[in-house]
């Protein structure tokens, strides 16, 4: 490929030109891989890796329309024959999304790019949906809000969504990049993980739909950490009650294992907060009983401690805040949910264990599991927590110590 035609199909992209592209033949975009060069950072992406960037940037101008970046994202997938779940690598970090001040007046030839410059040595080895995940888990620091859209639009495509993310990045010499921890932290996990974290209830409710999975990382404490970014952020309350609301409709039906059920109800691995203690903690979701009587069903348990050991009931004392209607409402909801919690864990663990002992067929002993006992889920979600279980025999004198001292309150 020439620098003429190069520069072309390069500024096609940067316009998201669905016109311009269709002029370019086929047979262009076979054999060698096309790669560009940022020209604001010297950043190298691959044509897709670009394609997927530039569909997320925000363009700032009057006139300039938005609609047709789903349109472009299909037709370079397509007539340019792109893989979708085919590995690359981008040289250099392009870590701040370029945003394209677009005034025609002092700008009109080529985009203005605000972007940090980075070490040559740099290499980022991912795919095209973690590509595109890493950009949408980095969006807060960054005026965009086109990531969902693309993300969806991506997976129609044929994206993997049960994939595992893939983001490494190395010195150009294999070695990990030294610094960069927390990036390689995120590989191996769900897409649902980081879409659950994120607290973005279409995209959760998307990929739910899509069949999309939980893998490994069972105690990395998804559930919690949507409470605490909804809680920071702008969606508020009605947001994380539509993502209960999602959550419980696929428990219900029967659409979440035993190990996905023990991601919802694990504890924030930085604090120790469970789903329990972030709804004692933010008064904002107090008025709700839905998700106390969600993380129930699912076997949650309302006497964990956080890493200062102190228990919901605990957190809930301590905030400071004004004792209200909705406060008091939320604290006998609590108290009411410990008492529920121990008849329903030692009724789970007795018919389990019995069943289990007259060795009937496994099919057999879930029918009569869910008849006898009424507790949710199978048989196996209760011996996922059947050590929480066994630790529970104390739980009447717990609830007897909590009761005295917050349940007059």
């Amino acid at each position: 490929m020439n620098t003429e035609i190069r520069s072309a199909l390069l500024r096609t992209v940067k316009y998201l030109d669905v016109e311009a592209l269709l002029r370019f033949p086929p047979s262009l975009f076979q054999g060698e891989e096309i790669v560009f060069t940022d020209e604001s950072n010297g950043a190298r992406l691959p044509l897709l890796a670009m394609g997927i960037q530039e569909v997320c940037t925000l363009r700032l101008r009057s006139s300039l329309d938005l609609d047709n970046w789903d349109d472009f994202l299909k037709v370079l997938v397509t007539h340019c024959n792109l893989d979708v779940n085919k590995p690359f690598q981008i040289h250099r970090d392009p870590s701040a999304i370029s945003k394209h001040l677009f005034d025609t007046n002092r700008y009109p030839d080529p985009p203005l790019h605000m972007m940090q410059t980075m070490e040559r040595g740099y290499v980022i080895h991912t795919n095209p949906l973690s590509w595109m995940f890493y950009l949408y888990i980095e969006k807060k620091k960054r005026l965009v809000t086109n990531y969902s859209n693309c993300i969806k639009s991506l997976i129609h495509l044929g994206a993997n969504l049960n994939s595992p993310f893939f983001f490494q990045t190395t010195d150009g010499c294999m070695n990990p990049v030294v610094g960069d921890g927390e990036r390689q932290a995120r590989n191996g996990h769900s897409f649902l993980h980081f879409t659950l974290e994120s607290g973005d209830y279409n995209l959760l409710r998307y990929l739910l739909h899509a069949k999309a999975k939980f893998n490994l990382a069972h105690d990395r404490g998804s559930l919690a950490k949507s409470l605490a970014t909804v809680e920071n952020g702008r969606a508020g309350d009605i947001e994380m009650y539509c993502i209960f609301r999602e959550l419980e409709k696929n428990f219900k039906n029967g659409n979440l294992d035993a190990a996905e059920l023990q991601v919802l109800r694990s504890a924030d691995p930085t604090n120790g907060n469970t789903p329990f203690h972030y709804l004692a903690l933010y008064e904002k979701f107090q008025d709700e009983r839905l998700y106390i009587d969600f993380l129930l069903d699912i076997l949650a348990s309302p006497f964990a401690k956080n890493h200062d050991g102190f228990t919901p009931l605990q957190v809930l004392e301590s905030t400071g805040t004004v004792e209200t209607v909705q406060k008091a409402a939320f604290r006998k909801g609590l108290v009411d949910a410990m008492q529920r919690w121990g008849n329903l864990v030692m009724r789970t663990m007795v018919t389990q264990e019995s069943l289990e002992a007259r060795r009937l067929p496994k099919e057999t002993q879930e029918n009569i599991y869910h008849m006898v006992s009424g507790a949710p889920g199978s048989m196996s979600t209760a011996a996922s927590v059947k050590e929480k279980i066994l630790a529970s025999r104390r739980i009447s004198l717990l609830l007897t110590d909590s009761s005295q001292s917050y349940g007059t309150r």
